[in-house]
């Protein structure tokens, strides 16, 4: 029997900074970990990249980090997606956001 099974691959992109350009402090960072770690069993945090974007004509450039976890597809259908914009919406008000690039894919994983 293979040990293969289907699984989602979920992205956050979270800032690095404020939009005032204020550092985010190290306690959202590890609340944020934490958050990840309790709820997912786990967590990759990728290196820091750079992103633009465009809001009613405002140039924005953000320094972003990518968080990934891998959930089960049964647990993400029944408990994670229904939730999802919810946890969005959280992620915005804790690191003063207007938006917080959220996406997911299918994964065949371990």
């Amino acid at each position: 029997m293979s040990q293969f099974k289907p699984k989602i691959k979920l992205h956050f992109k979270l800032p690095s900074v404020y939009n005032d350009g204020v550092e985010i402090d190290k306690d959202n960072f590890l609340a944020i970990k934490s958050y990840f770690l309790k709820n997912y069993g786990g967590l990759t945090i990728g290196g820091m990249e750079t992103g633009y974007w465009i809001d009613s004509d405002i140039l924005y450039k953000d320094a972003v980090f990518e968080c990934t976890v891998i959930i089960p597809k049964q647990k993400f259908d029944e408990s994670v997606r229904p939730n999802l914009e919810r946890m969005v919406e959280s992620f915005k008000r804790r690191f003063g956001q207007k938006e917080i690039l959220c996406y997911y894919h299918e994964v065949t994983a371990t």
